[in-house]
C-alpha cells in the first residue's frame, strides 16, 4: 500500500511539472529574466 500511495503521489507531481512547464513556457522569457542578473 505505501508502494501505491507513492506511485500515486509521483503521477501527482509529475502531472504538477507539466503543467509548469506549459504555464513557464508563457513566462519562460521573464523567467529567465528574473534568474540571470
Amino acid at each position: 500500500r505505501k508502494h501505491e500511495l507513492y506511485s500515486i503521489k509521483q503521477d501527482i507531481l509529475l502531472q504538477s511539472v507539466q503543467i509548469i512547464k506549459r504555464h513557464g513556457a508563457d513566462l519562460g522569457s521573464t523567467r529567465e529574466g528574473c534568474n540571470y542578473p
